[in-house]
C-alpha cells in the first residue's frame, strides 16, 4: 500500500465527519503537534 493511498482514505474519512467533529479532531492534532514538535525545538 502506497502512503498516498492511506491519505486518500484518511481524507474520505475526514470528509464524513461533521464540522464540529473535524474541529475537535484537528484541535487535538494541532495541540499534540505543538507540544511534541514545535515547542521541543526551542
Amino acid at each position: 500500500m502506497d502512503l498516498s493511498d492511506w491519505f486518500k482514505g484518511f481524507e474520505k474519512g475526514i470528509a464524513k465527519l461533521t464540522a464540529e467533529q473535524r474541529e475537535q479532531f484537528f484541535s487535538e492534532c494541532g495541540k499534540h503537534c505543538v507540544q511534541c514538535g514545535t515547542l521541543q525545538k526551542e
